[in-house]
């Protein structure tokens, strides 16, 4: 019996790129889940594309910058066991659309283990991910960037013809950049180590910048950074992307000697105590539950279709959402769910 395979995209205000990707994966799948956290004129577009495509399923959901909150939900809510999971703005190679058939028919296999390359404005990287798994085997946490897990038997495909790829904008898209270090700032402890792993890829200079600042202040390489060290380092990275790639940074009209306190960079002028605690409070939350998925309760059906009907309409940006959303769990502790009847426009 030849098995099934269900494709899970995510999207949020790129029509034009899942309609791409469903084009070319369409001979291959049987359906098409997409949690889909775009405004309102990009989620009538993806219903018109539904109506033409009937593998098409929608889940609609509030934007909360970054798809892997959701994934859990989104794949559990897949028809068929064997799913392959893809970011938007992949490309796959023709050899590997070819060859996927052939892997969810193998026996004695749980998961697949596949090359992605990130494509940089100098040069590319590989790294290697989870994408074609049996749903029931998965396990996520649901952090930024965090890979799902596979709870069983696992294989590489090694095959250098077998691959997806895709353009990575961080260092060109400050403000992409400033929306992960604010998410992060409430859901990830961020430990020195960490920081010096990315500098190390990026500039030799910032790694041994922080490698003096940590011999000079006697600090530990797994010492969690404070929320003043925190933004001090976002400045020195922003301030390195700046001189090194200075032509590819566009800060629209914002000069570069008070782009510090303008408002699109406002995060790193508001250093408050209480936030600072109630982060480390909420991140210590978050590590008692297991994750954000669980922390958040997004895997629960009636949690996802109550927060979008109460913030369908929020005008606030995709992080905001987020913490919003983490201050109020914090607020209710064990009564999560009187969330149905609270109004969130009431958190500051």
């Amino acid at each position: 019996m030849t098995n099934k395979l269900s494709i899970q995209i995510s999207t949020y205000n790129n029509i034009k790129l899942a309609k791409s990707l469903i084009d070319l994966l369409n001979k291959i799948a049987d359906e098409f889940l997409i949690i889909d956290q775009s405004n309102q004129y990009n989620k009538n577009l993806l219903k018109k594309l539904s109506k033409v495509n009937k593998k098409i399923k929608i889940i609609d959901f509030i934007p909360l910058g970054y798809p892997e909150l959701l994934r859990s939900f989104a794949i559990q809510n897949c028809k068929n066991n064997w799913v392959l999971l893809v970011d938007v703005g992949e490309k796959l190679s023709k050899e590997f659309i070819k060859k996927i058939p052939y892997y969810i028919n193998k026996n004695n296999v749980d998961g697949f283990i596949c090359r992605r390359i990130d494509k940089l404005s100098k040069g590319s990287y590989e790294i290697w991910q989870p994408r074609i798994f049996k749903k029931d085997k998965v396990v996520n946490l649901g952090f930024l960037h965090d890979l799902i897990g596979i709870n069983g038997k696992t294989e590489t495909i090694i095959d250098k013809n077998i691959f997806m790829i895709e353009n990575i904008d961080y260092e060109t898209n400050p403000e992409k950049l400033l929306r992960y270090f604010k998410i992060e700032s409430y859901t990830s402890r961020l430990l020195y180590k960490d920081l010096l792993k990315i500098s190390q890829k990026r500039s030799k200079l910032l790694f041994k910048s922080i490698k003096i600042y940590l011999k000079i202040f006697k600090k530990d390489e797994k010492t969690e950074l404070s929320y003043f060290e925190y933004k001090i380092m976002n400045i020195l990275y922003l301030l390195y992307l700046y001189i090194s790639q200075k032509e590819k940074i566009s800060f629209k009209g914002i000069k570069f000697k008070n782009w510090y306190n303008s408002k699109k960079f406002k995060f790193f002028s508001t250093t408050n105590i209480s936030e600072r605690k109630l982060q480390i409070e909420i991140k210590n939350e978050i590590d008692r539950y297991g994750g954000l998925i669980k922390y958040l309760s997004l895997d629960n059906a009636l949690v996802i279709t109550t927060l979008y009907n109460k913030l369908k309409d929020s005008k606030l940006k995709p992080e905001d959402n987020l913490i919003n959303l983490l201050i109020l769990r914090n607020r209710l502790g064990f009564n999560y769910f009187k969330l149905m009847k609270e109004d969130f426009n009431d958190i500051k």
